[in-house]
């Protein structure tokens, strides 16, 4: 018989052809019989399903990216830390914090990456003095403290003055969020005390009994 391709003589019912290598049935020349050129088309198969996957994953972590802000640390003399949990950079803008009615905010604008903290420095010109730790509401010439749940320097001003009182207060960070392109809010509880400016008890100090038991927090 003759071969299919080259038309040689080959045995009859032979399946390759000795001469150009080639197999009678048709089927099998799509079958690669050099080693190197079946790892090619495999390597190039498996690239093909990798590139494919690494697709798929980068788009399902952008459907499902979120963005979060933790509060660490808060005392709105010293300063408050926050946390970028979230899956994305983000941009702080500004903090709000609120109790009796009172608000106090204050504009942050600093880009926070993926994990990482940011602190925004507080007011340093008020002190804690025991004539005030026990009102209920503050007035003119007192402001309000604010503080985390779990802060630690809370904690030693309530073992200093055992009638300290605590009032639930609010707080809220606005944020940009870089993945969405759109301004939100993270809201988080805290706490506060009432105190005293420690300029204004001075100036009064002078024509009246010192001071009872005045405490300074000192900055971190």
């Amino acid at each position: 018989m003759l071969c299919t391709a080259c038309k040689s003589e080959i045995s009859e019912g032979a399946s390759l052809c000795k001469e150009c290598k080639t197999y009678q049935s048709k089927w099998r020349n799509w079958i690669p019989h050099d080693v190197s050129t079946s790892i090619a088309i495999i390597t190039f198969i498996l690239a093909g399903v990798s590139y494919i996957v690494q697709v798929a994953s980068k788009q399902f972590e952008e459907w499902t990216a979120r963005d979060q802000i933790q509060i660490a640390y808060l005392n709105s003399r010293e300063w408050t830390s926050y946390l970028n949990s979230g899956d994305n950079e983000v941009i702080l803008m500004q903090e709000e914090l609120n109790c009796f009615g009172i608000g106090v905010s204050r504009g942050i604008y600093k880009r926070v990456a993926k994990s990482n903290f940011v602190a925004v420095e507080g007011d340093h010109s008020w002190g804690v003095n025991s004539r005030t730790l026990s009102k209920e509401q503050p007035d003119s010439n007192r402001e309000l403290l604010f503080f985390d749940k779990g802060n630690l320097e809370l904690k030693g001003l309530k073992e200093l003055f055992k009638d300290l009182k605590t009032f639930p207060a609010m707080g809220a960070v606005t944020f940009f969020s870089t993945h969405d392109r759109e301004q939100k809010k993270f809201v988080f509880d805290c706490v506060c005390i009432i105190v005293e400016d420690p300029t204004d008890h001075r100036e009064k100090s002078q024509s009246a009994s010192p001071p009872n038991n005045p405490v300074e927090l000192t900055g971190k």
